[in-house]
């Protein structure tokens, strides 16, 4: 039997031959056997991303209000357009448990329960604005019908599924009304005509829409094209999946709920191997030139929807909705920049005119502050999306950060993430009855109230209660560890630390010239929210002592590791010529990073760089390839007191794909001598490097000091600092 990417990639064993084929889905592999089995990991999926306070409380309830106040929510007539306006209201129910706007959120749980009841309801003569079950298809039709919905039994699974994951969002407030006995019955008649699961069910077919072998659904009923058959929304699919899983959970369905589990887990990982090229091995041919695909045909892929060739569209049908099901999207970083960098350049260098709102929620697993930044001057929504959503996509994202999935848990209902600080925020919905107890694999244990989202920034209940935040009881953090120090200079030691894994917290630095000393208010030198710290304004050649806790409202956490380090000698010489590989190792003439105070150290790039404007010799390709950003100061000692001294200072933009995206200032000796500075502007183009020169006067200490500050754009920063 021949083996796609996706099933021998998480074949238990190991394929046993060395034939393959070329396929539309890239090389299958032949495995001689009867039967076979794959081993695939699930990583959780959300009804909600948890509170955590990122937000404005007034912005958000002021933007969902907004949505409350509509004269009607619904003006879409058939059942997918109907399903998207479904989902808008039903993703700002938690929120508005959230922030505690008991009007707004009944105005949404009514106006959903009282239109889908209508739809379910089918009195003699009614004849539109509901379900028809054909006994000759065994399936269940909505009227009025679209998309070829009826007459092909087109697109199911998408219409339906926006309808089973608001009825499921419905019923995590309102268990009784998702209640089998109540509406959850013609709900379920939904879940049935899309994922039917029950062999000897005479109604519906076995798993209608998903293609077992495939590892993914199919959106067409019929199979109208020479292609064969196709699928273009594959989040669209997912999403009916998510909606799987969360009613299950409702209702205690756990047939149902694994279902939802495997088809989101098989999709996932289908959409990541097939629609994006970004699984564990290649399935687009060579030379094909993109990061995603927009239509998946039996026999091709295409990047053109059936809609439009727009970048928004031929992207953004791969990401909306987003929900708390969406995560999986954000699971590979590197990608995520990736697919948005070739839509910016796409679109012009911007976001584009036609989803913006799309394109800002997946930057968000990325870069949630430029996505903030750009809803703020966007004003456009899907007509699945509300601005009050996005908002709270978007603040929640900065500060939890991005997904872990390298954490896993005990639960459906779970979602880790981790923040640029390093601390890693678990979160669990409780969808039972009673208590529970989740188990992380990195350790970590929540305890969930019943009906509940609770997460280290506290607890929301869904199913009762005032719905707001409650902070559980402080408890004393995690410790930090791997505390390490490096000289830097005659003056000062720069430390670096692995933060705690609680959340919210701070960490007070203690210094000493004895070794084993004790942490206390006498020898604590500071107290930083990141990692690092640069210890300033010390004697030369002297071995100082170093401790780090982390502190939060119920104290301290115990300490790090001991850590020393030696301040260099003090320069007898002077301290020019000097060539300071910013961010990065010694090469060539070039030092390593020394002097600075604040900053942090990027990861370094491998793209060659363009030194035809540097005066010869150039300094190495390394200089330019590794960085320090963000606000900083290099102090440059051991001069002549008085002397003028050039400043050269090295930059190439390895980062932004266009002008504007980052710009920053420059102080040499505190006199501003850059504004606004544009590293692409300047150098017309990324990946090539500049210089720019400037006159310094030594102070009385024998100093020069280049500051680096933010600008109008981003944060700043340079690859090499030389002195002469």
């Amino acid at each position: 039997m021949a083996l796609y990417p996706h099933q021998y990639t998480s074949l238990s064993g190991g394929v046993n031959t060395s034939y393959t084929y070329a396929s539309p889905r890239g090389a299958m592999k032949v495995h001689n056997a009867t039967s076979f089995t794959t081993t695939d990991l699930y990583h959780g999926v959300l009804p909600f991303l948890p509170p955590t306070g990122g937000y404005s409380a007034s912005t958000l309830t002021g933007q969902i209000d907004s949505i409350a106040s509509e004269s009607s929510h619904f003006s879409a007539t058939e059942t997918y357009g109907l399903g998207k306006q479904f989902n808008r209201l039903a993703q700002l129910m938690p929120l508005a448990k959230t922030v505690n706007d008991t009007n707004a959120l009944n105005n949404f749980k009514g106006a959903i329960e009282s239109k889908m009841q209508s739809w379910f309801t089918a009195p003699s003569g009614k004849t539109t604005n509901l379900f028809y079950y054909d006994k000759n298809w065994g399936t269940l039709i909505g009227y009025p019908a679209s998309y070829g919905s009826d007459n092909s039994l087109n697109d199911h699974h998408f219409h339906y599924g926006y309808w089973i994951h608001s009825a499921a969002l419905t019923g995590l407030i309102d268990p009784n009304w998702l209640s089998n006995s109540n509406w959850g019955g013609m709900v379920d008649q939904l879940r049935q005509d899309i994922a039917n699961t029950d062999r000897g069910n005479t109604q519906y077919p076995f798993l209608r829409y998903f293609d077992v072998y495939a590892g993914h659904s199919w959106a067409s009923g019929q199979v109208p094209f020479g292609d064969g058959g196709n699928e273009e929304s594959s989040s669209e699919a997912v999403n009916a999946w998510v909606g799987l899983i969360l009613y299950g959970s409702a209702t205690g369905n756990t047939q149902v709920r694994d279902t939802g589990i495997w088809l989101y887990t098989q999709e996932t990982n289908a959409v990541f191997d097939y629609w994006f090229n970004d699984g564990p091995v290649a399935t687009f041919p060579s030379g094909f030139n993109h990061t995603t695909v927009a239509n998946l045909f039996d026999a091709k892929s295409d990047t053109g929807t059936w809609f439009g060739g727009q970048p928004d569209f031929e992207h953004g049908i791969e990401f909306l909705p987003f929900t708390g099901g969406s995560l999986y999207l954000g699971r590979d970083p590197s990608y995520v920049q990736r697919n948005y960098n070739e839509l910016y350049a796409a679109n012009g260098n911007s976001v584009g005119p036609d989803w913006p709102d799309i394109m800002e929620e997946f930057e968000a697993f990325v870069n949630p502050s430029d996505a903030l930044n750009q809803w703020n001057s966007t004003t456009f929504t899907f007509d699945g999306e509300t601005r009050a959503h996005e908002y709270y996509w978007l603040s929640e994202l900065s500060t939890l950060g991005k997904v872990d999935y390298g954490v896993t848990a005990n639960t459906p209902l779970y979602a880790v993430f981790k923040n640029p600080s390093g601390a890693v925020t678990h979160a669990a919905y409780n969808a039972g009855t009673s208590s529970l107890t989740v188990t992380f694999s990195d350790g970590h244990m929540l305890s969930v109230p019943a009906g509940s989202i609770a997460s280290e920034y506290g607890t929301v209940s869904l199913s009762g209660g005032a719905g707001t935040v409650n902070p559980p009881p402080p408890s004393l953090p995690a410790a930090p560890s791997g505390l390490s120090s490096t000289a830097t200079s005659s003056t000062q030691i720069n430390l670096s630390w692995t933060a705690s894994s609680t959340a919210g917290v701070a960490y007070n630095v203690y210094r000493s010239t004895t070794a084993g000393f004790t942490p206390a208010s006498s020898n604590r030198i500071g107290s930083v929210s990141s990692t690092t710290y640069s210890d300033t304004a010390l004697t030369a050649n002297t071995t100082y002592y170093y401790l780090v806790r982390a502190s939060n409202s119920a104290g301290e956490s115990g300490s790090t590791n001991q850590t020393s380090a030696t301040t260099q000698s003090a320069s007898t010489s002077g301290g020019a010529p000097i060539f300071i590989n910013a961010g990065g190792g010694a090469t060539g003439s070039w030092v390593a990073d020394v002097d600075f105070n604040g900053g942090a150290v990027a990861t370094p790039v491998t793209t060659a760089i363009d030194t035809s404007m540097i005066p010869s010799p150039a300094p190495p390709q390394s200089v330019y390839q590794t960085e320090r950003y963000g606000p900083m100061t290099y102090t440059i000692g051991g001069l002549t007191s008085g002397r003028v001294y050039t400043a050269q200072l090295h930059f190439a933009e390895t980062y932004w794909p266009a002008a504007g995206k980052r710009q920053f200032n420059v102080l040499i000796n505190g006199a501003q001598v850059l504004t606004n500075f544009d590293i692409f502007a300047n150098a017309n183009g990324p990946n090539k490097a500049i210089e720019q020169n400037f006159g310094g006067t030594a102070n009385s200490s024998g100093m020069i000091t280049i500051q680096f500050t933010t600008g109008a754009a981003d944060l700043p920063k340079v690859d090499g600092i030389a002195v002469f």
